[in-house]
């Protein structure tokens, strides 16, 4: 449904299939959920980054959901991997908040 991929919580163990260590994993992953918004909750100042760049509302969008669950100061970097760039490139969206930048992929 969210397009997410584990690889490395579900061993592979001979004659057992893999659902049967679901339960485990449901509950080491709402215990990193719970982990995660208590750090948001008693943080000063969160920096998130994100791997690949998307369009400007939909950073705008991500820049207002995440303030919203973080008390604190909410700051975004997008690094955006771009073929054949010689070097660092800075792309101003004019988002509070926000910084995106081209690398070299």
């Amino acid at each position: 449904m969210y397009n997410i991929i584990s690889v490395h919580d579900f061993p592979i163990i001979k004659d057992q299939d893999w659902i049967q260590l679901y339960p485990s994993y449901k509950e080491k992953l709402h215990s990193r959920i719970r982990k995660f918004f208590d750090i948001l909750a008693n943080s000063q100042s969160v920096l998130f980054v994100r791997w690949g760049a998307v369009s400007i509302p939909q950073a705008a969008e991500l820049g207002s959901v995440l303030a919203s669950i973080t008390p604190g100061k909410c700051n975004i970097l997008f690094l955006d991997p771009v073929a054949g760039l010689p070097s660092v490139k800075e792309l101003d969206w004019g988002i509070d908040g926000t910084c995106t930048v081209q690398v070299p992929s």
